[in-house]
């Protein structure tokens, strides 16, 4: 494969695993979010984010089997400007992580968070508190699995340890957008190195060029003068035998 070769199949696989990445999902303060949030609307500009084991509900947020609550999570839009994050319990303690939310016992009647503030909020009917959450049905159905809440940092769920029927406690989702970077900048680290050779490569082709070139240029230079010599040779020999007499009798005295 030559040179120009390799960087087109280097910047090819670069670019499809840069291609294929998957949209960030972003917490109300516009931190990054973690721990396998991915868009529930991979095609769509914007989109509310929820975790590999959640159900995506069309409100914009999302029912964790494992806690048996409904969550807000994260959204596409960094800025949360978007009508399509979901603008809920994004108040000071609940924008840097996941909201959990509590059910006051009434239908789609929900507080943010599940602390006593949340319990005093249900049982004292507090509006500006309460969410009246609309429209809360089911994207999809698949087969869930229990994913445990004390890896993310969800403000007011406090450490909420999730387990599988068998009383096992289940392990922190693989996050895959950290693995898929650590791949793409393990073939990045590898093709700046391949780069790199490459380069002295060309470097060292291009010296043994120009040396080549020098040799043949003084090869060419001792052929020509090796040719003018016996040329000379050959006119001499053509003079009369009193010339080279005393041309042979010249060159012995200026030795």
């Amino acid at each position: 494969m030559n040179t120009c070769g390799f960087f087109a199949f280097v910047g090819a696989i670069l670019f499809s695993l840069v291609a294929s990445e998957e949209k960030s999902c972003f917490y109300p303060d516009g931190r990054n979010a973690t721990y396998g949030l991915s868009p529930c609307k991979s095609d769509a500009e914007v989109s509310h984010c929820c975790r590999e084991a959640d159900v995506c509900l069309t409100n914009g947020l999302c029912f964790s089997p494992g806690l048996g609550s409904i969550v807000r999570r994260g959204c596409t839009d960094r800025s949360w400007k978007s009508a399509d994050c979901p603008n809920i319990c994004t108040t000071a303690e609940y924008r840097s992580g996941d909201a959990v939310m509590t059910a006051c016992g009434l239908y789609n009647s929900f507080c943010c968070g599940q602390d006593d503030a949340a319990r005093s909020c249900c049982a004292t009917g507090n509006t500006t508190l309460a969410v009246q959450i609309a429209g809360g049905d089911p994207m999809f159905t698949e087969t869930v699995t229990v994913t445990p809440t004390s890896c993310p940092t969800a403000t007011g769920a406090g450490n909420l340890g999730a387990t599988n029927p068998n009383g096992s406690t289940a392990s922190c989702p693989t996050n895959l957008k950290t693995e898929r970077n650590a791949l793409i900048g393990l073939v990045a680290g590898f093709g700046l190195i391949m780069l790199v050779v490459a380069a002295l490569a060309v470097y060292w082709r291009a010296k043994m060029n120009k040396k080549a070139a020098e040799n043949t240029r003084l090869e060419q230079e001792r052929h020509n003068i090796e040719q003018s010599r016996q040329k000379l040779e050959m006119e001499v020999a053509k003079l009369p035998i009193k010339i080279r007499t005393q041309l042979a009798n010249n060159t012995q005295n200026a030795a």
